[in-house]
């Protein structure tokens, strides 16, 4: 499972500097955000990503399936090298 705000900019063919620029956010916000280093999406990735078209709410939605299975990835590696 990819990061969804990642697939958005990667769909638009962007670099993150370009897709930074865009959204109001600054290089390392965004870096953030798609490094998995930031809980949820600051406000003006979101509403960046809004004047673009994008639904908050689909973002969001999108962004807790990510992190959940993010998460769960994380927990299972744990488990296995507990095991192993």
């Amino acid at each position: 499972m990819e990061n969804p705000i990642k697939e958005i900019r990667e769909n638009l063919g962007l670099k993150r500097a370009e897709f930074a620029d865009i959204l109001g956010a600054s290089y390392s916000s965004l870096s953030q955000i798609e490094n998995n280093l930031a809980g949820k999406p600051y406000k003006c990735v979101l509403e960046g990503l809004e004047e673009l078209g994008f639904k908050k709410a689909e973002v969001l939605d999108k962004w807790d399936k990510y992190k959940e299975h993010k998460r769960k990835e994380k927990l299972n590696k744990i488990k296995d090298k507990l095991a192993g």
